[in-house]
């Protein structure tokens, strides 16, 4: 399995259980972390973190909140990818098929957050509210708690998106 996770600031983080890295380098290792931070564009770098979760018997006793033992978190290795050398020819990057960053004219675009304000204006909101729109003639207009329940949604998250929508008509 392949997690990913993004964040505001231009920085990810890819989990893989699928291809653990060599044991040899990593005792123990049951869980890979490689973590992109964009904000590094700006020093005309790019890096790849790698961190691993150590298994081991002396944290058998630490236990987390479903009641199991805790695999510790461990610096690994920082890979430079990109260098101030080899900036300015950087067309792309992708990570497991997903465009990172990407350049348009002379500027390098977070790609990571262009795909997330494209998702929320293009597919979420607009989406989100054709759900609710459904679920109001189903359920009942005044049922707005059970609507938003149903979409999974808080209701004052859904009353932001549904403001949010109603202003970019």
């Amino acid at each position: 399995m392949i997690v990913k996770t993004f964040y505001g600031n231009g920085h990810f983080d890819v989990f893989d259980t699928d291809h653990l890295t060599d044991s040899s380098l990593f005792p123990g290792n049951a869980l890979t972390n490689f973590s992109f931070n964009l904000e590094d564009l700006g020093a005309r770098r790019l890096w790849l973190n790698l961190y691993y979760y150590e298994v081991a018997d002396t944290y058998r006793e630490d236990t987390g909140p479903c009641g199991l033992p805790v695999a510790r978190r461990r610096d690994g290795w920082s890979f430079l990818l990109v260098d101030d050398d080899d900036i300015d020819g950087l067309t792309k990057v992708m990570a497991d098929g997903q465009v990172v960053v990407f350049r348009q004219g002379d500027c390098l675009i977070d790609g990571i957050a262009y795909d997330y304000a494209s998702d929320i204006a293009c597919e979420l909101n607009p989406q989100s509210v054709r759900t609710h729109d459904y679920l109001a003639r189903v359920l009942g207009p005044e049922n707005e708690q059970a609507i938003c329940e149903r979409m999974g949604y808080p209701s004052e998250a859904y009353a932001e998106v549904a403001e949010m929508e109603r202003r970019a008509r």
